[in-house]
């Protein structure tokens, strides 16, 4: 080998989420003997530099028609009568959305030249046009690593079309991405890993001081962004249940708004005065030392009401030995054996979730069997390390084909 390769990572992705802890992850597990990482990202600088570890550059280069954007566009777009008009408003502003950042397909353009890119991985989402282009046009390989799921465009089907390789994080993706079009033979399943960070021993108690929270109060928590998929809602409602059964216990929402749900954080405040259980719930906001509230948790609930595409908090909460209470719909069912290494319930049986909560918080010898079942098998099963070398045995396939 003549020279390291050199991959760009383009994520898309205005909030913080899994997709980016994904790629921090794989970055720095590579080879730095045969791989160099160039990570090109538009979240808050700060956000992304404190994820990115080692000798990885980063830049920040941000749409000034973003994916979200493009979401309200479409949904207002629905207010016009008759389809033609629908379709050519969509039509007219996906000519807008190319057109408005051109700059961020110029930024994409002198990052692939002046670093000498052999690859792309384009992360998060398959409707990146300016690094799709970026990869035709400068003959250059790329894979796609698809982290949702949802209805590919016409340009999308398109683009995958001259893709080698495609990536997805479980199983369930994979069945919806066939729906969508994309062959099968082209996909390769590698589950998210999980890289758990070395926690003080005096974790527990120093969070919990920090957040007024006594070392005896039972207490379970929420990861994950603040959006209305995610479930928060359906969360508190749980919560409800069982902070008026379970006495000296408490509720943990870790996570900030996500994708402009102001108005979903707003509800979710109101449904709390109006429960009378202010006092009993925090909202610790966008939290950087995650692994330390991990381990200030007794149970971490996963409610996503929509089919979960895989599930990050649900291994990482696993790996530090917490038990998990997870929605039942979308990839989870790959990750726990229900009522072996965790639980499985419909988001929107809150009662049941609230009864699952109980039964751990209540019963020491349980939970701590169950977290420990949990995180002997997301060690051997999600370990970041052989997962990068999967990744890195695929981009010489993919460099070579």
């Amino acid at each position: 080998m003549k020279h390291k390769i050199s991959v760009l990572f383009i994520d898309q992705g205005v909030a913080f989420g899994g997709s980016l802890v994904v790629i921090a992850n794989l970055v720095h597990c590579l080879n730095p003997d045969k791989f160099r990482a160039i990570v090109v990202a538009e979240m808050e600088e700060k956000i992304v530099r404190s994820h990115i570890r080692g000798k990885a550059k980063v830049v920040i280069a941000k749409h000034n028609f973003n994916y979200v954007h493009w979401q309200r566009t479409v949904d207002a777009l629905q207010c016009l009568p008759g389809k033609f008009l629908k379709k050519t408003g969509i039509y007219l502003f996906s000519i807008l959305r190319i057109l408005t950042n051109i700059l961020y397909a110029i930024k994409i353009a002198l990052v692939v030249i002046r670093e000498r890119v052999d690859l792309i991985h384009i992360n998060n989402g398959t409707d990146n046009f300016e690094a799709n282009l970026a990869s035709l046009l400068f003959s250059r390989k790329r894979v796609v690593h698809i982290h949702g799921i949802g209805k590919l465009r016409i340009v999308e089907r398109l683009f995958l079309r001259f893709v080698p390789r495609v990536i997805v994080i479980s199983e369930f993706v994979r069945s919806e991405m066939i729906k969508s079009g994309i062959p099968a033979h082209k996909m390769i399943v590698m589950p998210n890993p999980v890289l758990p960070e070395i926690v003080a021993s005096d974790a527990r108690e120093r969070v919990r001081k920090k957040l007024g929270i006594g070392v005896d109060v039972k207490l379970f928590g929420i990861f994950g962004r603040i959006v209305e998929w995610k479930g928060q809602k359906e969360f508190l409602q749980a919560a409800q249940l069982v902070l008026h059964e379970v006495n000296h216990s408490m509720a943990l929402i870790v996570g900030d708004i996500s994708d402009g749900e102001e108005s979903y954080l707003h509800d979710l405040h109101q449904f709390l005065l109006q429960a009378g259980l202010q006092d009993r719930v925090i909202f610790t906001g966008y939290a950087r030392n995650v692994a330390e509230l991990y381990s200030a948790v007794d149970v971490v609930v996963h409610a996503s009401i929509e089919p979960e595409p895989f599930g990050l908090v649900i291994t990482e909460a696993m790996a530090y030995g917490v038990p998990v209470i997870a929605s039942s719909l979308g990839a989870p069912r790959e990750i726990i054996d229900d009522a072996h290494d965790g639980y499985l319930v419909h988001p929107k049986d809150t009662r049941k979730l609230a009864s699952m909560i109980s039964k751990l918080l209540q019963n020491d010898e349980l939970r701590h069997e169950m977290g420990a079942r949990a995180k002997k098998k997301v060690l051997e099963i999600y370990d970041a390390e052989r997962y990068a070398r999967n990744i890195e045995n695929l981009y010489l396939q993919v460099l070579n084909s």
